[in-house]
């Protein structure tokens, strides 16, 4: 499981931090945090919700399908979660 931690730390770094910077915080205004509280008011903070969403995208947010490769959006999605519920230490 470290490894998979470390992997879904390079792909949020190579995919998602460019609007989601530490902390789960977004720079583009109108977007969503990714903060544990966030989530759960939006009824997505589960493995499966996130993946659909890395993968398909939700409101201004573009989905990623053609950039994850084999599992990376469930190793992105666990990564997210684990960091949401550790309040992006």
């Amino acid at each position: 499981m470290a490894s998979d931690i470390k992997d879904g730390e390079t792909i949020f770094r190579n995919v998602c931090a460019g609007c989601h910077v530490k902390g789960g915080s977004v720079v583009l205004k109108g977007s969503k945090s990714l903060k544990l509280s966030d989530l759960e008011k939006r009824g997505i903070a589960d493995v499966n919700s996130i993946t659909k969403i890395a993968n398909d995208g939700i409101g201004f947010m573009k989905g990623y399908k053609n950039k994850l490769n084999d599992d990376e959006d469930k190793v992105l999605a666990q990564w997210i979660i684990q960091n949401a519920e550790k309040g992006w230490e």
